[in-house]
C-alpha cells in the first residue's frame, strides 16, 4: 500500500510541476518578467531547485533537492569559503534517519531528493563551482532562529538576503508574513497550491525581488 501511495504521489507531483495548466501559465508569466539570468540562489530547502525550475535557469547553486536545518544554514552563509571547502561525512541524522545525510563539519545536509549521499555530495560539488559570487541571493527562514541569529544575518554578504518571519523585526532584510502571525515561527511555505503556486509565492514576489536593486524585503511583500 505504502508503494502505490508512493508512486501515485510521484505521478501526481508530474503532472502538477509538467502538464498542470495553472502551473504552466504561473511559469510562462515568472519567465517573461524576469530579467536576472544568471545568479546564484541559496536556500535551506526545496524553494531553490523550484525557482531555478520555474526561471529555467541553471543549477548556479550547490543548496538544490536538499534539505539544511535554518541555524546550521546560518552557519553555512556566515561562513562560506570555509564551509565550502570541507568534505562531507555519511550522518544518519535521528530526526531524518531514512534520509541520506551528511556532515560539513558541525552542519548537517540532508540530500531529500537523492536516492544516496554520494549521489547528494557530487551534485553539491559540481554546482558549488558555478556560484557567481557577484550576484548571489539567499532566502531563509526564522525557523530555529534566535532573535540574535536572526539580526546576525546582516553580516552575511550577498546581494541580496530575506529571512520570512512570524514576527514583525526593523532589518531590512526580514519579510513579516503575516499569515503567520501570533506563531514562533513562519509554518510550512514550500506546499503547491491549486493556483498553479507554492505557498511562499502567495506572499513574497520572488520574480521582483531579483529583479531590482531595493534591499528592503518587505517592499515584495504580497501580504495586504
Amino acid at each position: 500500500m505504502n508503494k502505490i501511495i508512493k508512486v501515485l504521489s510521484h505521478w501526481m507531483d508530474v503532472f502538477y510541476n509538467k502538464y498542470y495548466p495553472m502551473t504552466i501559465i504561473n511559469r510562462i508569466r515568472s519567465r517573461k518578467r524576469n530579467k536576472n539570468k544568471n545568479f546564484s540562489l541559496l536556500v535551506g530547502n526545496c524553494l531553490g531547485g523550484y525557482v531555478y525550475h520555474q526561471l529555467g535557469i541553471k543549477f548556479n547553486s550547490p543548496t538544490i533537492n536538499l534539505m539544511i536545518y535554518d541555524d546550521d544554514f546560518l552557519k553555512i552563509v556566515s561562513n562560506p569559503s570555509y564551509y565550502l571547502s570541507q568534505e562531507f561525512t555519511p550522518f544518519v541524522d535521528s530526526d531524518c534517519p531514512n534520509v541520506p545525510s551528511g556532515k560539513l563539519d558541525d552542519v548537517i545536509v540532508h540530500f531529500t531528493h537523492y536516492k544516496t549521499v554520494e549521489e547528494g555530495v557530487n551534485s553539491w560539488n559540481k554546482r558549488k563551482k558555478r556560484i557567481n559570487w557577484d550576484n548571489l541571493y539567499i532566502i531563509a527562514a526564522d525557523m530555529r532562529l534566535s532573535e540574535e541569529q536572526i539580526k546576525a544575518y546582516a553580516s552575511v554578504k550577498c546581494k541580496k538576503l530575506v529571512v520570512f518571519t512570524s514576527k514583525k523585526y526593523n532589518y531590512p532584510y526580514c519579510l513579516h508574513v503575516k499569515r503567520f502571525n501570533g506563531q514562533p515561527h513562519v509554518g510550512t511555505y514550500i506546499g503547491k497550491t491549486c493556483m498553479g503556486k507554492w505557498e511562499f509565492e502567495h506572499f513574497f514576489d520572488y520574480v521582483g525581488w531579483l529583479n531590482s536593486d531595493d534591499p528592503i524585503a518587505q517592499h515584495f511583500s504580497l501580504e495586504k
